[in-house]
């Protein structure tokens, strides 16, 4: 199972809390049965062989059916990397001196120098990122309230460096036409869309000829409490 499968089935089954049951979220989703979603939850091996994973149609879905922003599904929630005991094996992820707005943009500089760093328990970096290559990981500030409720105003967030070019729908962090901005990203027939999570902000087309540059990819919202 890769990345994004695993967070999506995780989140699914959080979804299955908050409904109160499979058969609920299946009802609420609009499936006639709840055997399909059985299957997922349980890995049940359907096809080849191997179990379904939850596609993106299906994402958007339940998404919908238990009112949660678009791309809710993509996202960890509530697993958040603990400070690490004394005599701990760590891990150090810079903080980098740049912040994405969730908002109108902040003027970008060039690639800064890190202004700290924090240590994590590797143990706890490993689980939650299921033994992918972590050495891009970095802390960056947000500004603006463009994506709430999925990264709350001024929230540090954790986006992957090496992730660097457009590899399908989601957050990024990304620099354009002078701004920086951390922004839901859209292929679309004309082109890149930048998409807000808040309603209240309109979208924009990207013009990837005006200083257009993926920084990283977001993976997630680091609690204030642990970078201070």
């Amino acid at each position: 199972m890769n990345f994004l499968a695993e967070i999506r089935l995780q989140n699914m089954k959080n979804l299955v809390e908050e409904a109160g049951s499979v058969a609920e979220l299946a009802k609420r989703a609009g499936y006639a049965q709840p055997s399909y979603l059985y299957q997922i939850i349980n890995q049940t091996a359907i096809q080849n062989g191997k179990p379904k994973n939850i596609g993106g149609a299906m994402a958007r879905k339940l998404e919908s059916a238990m009112n949660k922003a678009e791309g809710w599904l993509d996202m960890n929630h509530g697993e958040t990397l603990p400070l690490p005991p004394e005599d701990t094996e760590t891990i150090r992820i810079d903080h980098l001196d740049m912040a994405g707005a969730c908002g109108g943009g902040i003027e970008a500089d060039d690639w800064p120098s890190p202004i700290s760093s924090v240590e994590f328990p590797l143990d706890a970096v490993r689980r939650l990122f299921s033994g992918r290559d972590t050495s891009g990981l970095k802390i960056v500030g947000t500004r603006g309230d463009s994506m709430e409720p999925t990264i709350p105003e001024t929230s540090a967030v954790l986006i992957d460096t090496k992730a660097d070019t457009f590899a399908g729908d989601g957050i990024y962090f990304f620099a354009y036409a002078g701004g920086l901005y951390t922004k839901r990203l859209q292929k679309t027939p004309a082109g890149l869309l930048a998409l807000s999570d808040n309603p209240l902000y309109q979208s924009f087309p990207i013009d990837e000829n005006d200083r257009f540059r993926i920084i990283g990819r977001y993976y997630g919202v680091i609690s204030l409490k642990l970078a201070q």
